[in-house]
């Protein structure tokens, strides 16, 4: 009886036994460990991201749907917003597996977060790319990267792209999501003298009303889009053949009041961004979202597809505050 008692006691810590490292606390101020175990890898390994993520602040973001509406003479923007959390999504591009072992058929898994700041990893992830010496006007003035341009006269081939209710920058050796608060850095007023674009106002009040101006100095073709800060992107003009001499505002002060200026609820403040593209040829608009009453989404192409095509057409970006 006490053989078989001392075997089954055995059995039975082995059963629970785990890994020297699972669970272990570090020293190291900029990493912090999460650990999950499962019966398989891919569950181990999810259960150690949200015993990260519940070690980490989660990011709370806006879940907002805009959508712009012509009626009694005003063209109008109505937005409405959802708060949700995001765990790991925030923090997975610069987490690491950094054990994994299987022990009596269960997974184990450890990853850790490197707490290094974000200029640190952006140079770091610059460094991955193919640096190029022909740099697109647009990313030549984007704060985020002008002392990596000045300090290496190149910059990747970058893109832009919606990615689990943010931003994050892409080139061909990897992905950087950027943290909420360099979201503004993307936006800003710039672009080329072949096209003058200003709005009757810059700064707005929450229910004020306000016309877009337009002049172009080149023949082609005009465009005009409207960037909402939750990335949502909408097409006012459309292919307008122009000439040189060409003004217009938008909309027709004779017909409409303007445009309202409107917070998503909860917000104390926000901003537009007004591009105008003035092409040679006819550009494919059919991939943005028209002036009607559905919502405009937040994770289609939008401003990265747009700013595929300022590489080939001049282009003209203005960007409006609004607050309560």
């Amino acid at each position: 009886m006490i053989k078989y008692l001392l075997t089954y006691l055995f059995i039975s810590t082995s059963a629970f036994a785990s890994p020297d490292w699972y669970g272990q606390k570090h020293g190291d101020s900029e990493l912090v460990f999460g650990y999950g175990q499962a019966l398989t890898y891919q569950h181990a390994k999810a259960s150690a991201y949200s015993d990260l993520s519940s070690n980490i602040e989660v990011r709370v973001t806006k879940n907002v749907q805009s959508k712009k509406l012509i009626k009694d003479g005003k063209l109008t923007k109505t937005a409405s917003s959802e708060s949700k959390t995001q765990s790991d999504v925030v923090f997975r591009n610069n987490v690491t597996v950094a054990h994994s072992e299987v022990l009596a058929g269960q997974y184990y898994v450890a990853v850790q977060y490197d707490k290094t700041s974000f200029y640190q990893r952006l140079n770091t992830w610059l460094s991955l790319g193919d640096c190029q010496s022909e740099i697109p006007a647009y990313w030549q003035q984007v704060s985020l990267v002008k002392n990596w341009i000045s300090q290496h006269s190149c910059l990747p081939k970058i893109g832009l792209e919606r990615f689990a209710g943010g931003w994050q920058l892409t080139h061909s050796n990897g992905q950087l999501i950027l943290p909420d608060r360099q979201y503004e850095n993307l936006f800003f007023s710039h672009g080329s003298k072949q096209i003058a674009l200003n709005s009757t106002k810059h700064r707005l009040k929450q229910g004020e009303y306000y016309f877009i101006n337009i002049a172009t100095h080149n023949n082609g073709y005009l465009s005009l889009f409207q960037v909402y800060e939750d990335g949502s992107t909408g097409v006012l003009i459309e292919n307008e053949a122009v000439q040189s001499s060409t003004q217009i505002t938008y909309p027709d002060n004779n017909l409409y009041d303007g445009i309202e200026a409107i917070l998503a609820k909860g917000d104390s403040s926000s901003f537009d961004v007004n591009i105008a593209l003035l092409c040679e040829q006819q550009i494919d608009t059919s991939r943005f979202e028209k002036l009607d009453e559905s919502p405009l989404s937040h994770d289609k192409p939008g401003f990265s597809l747009l700013l595929q095509y300022a590489q080939g057409c001049e282009y003209r970006m203005e960007r409006l505050t609004i607050s309560k």
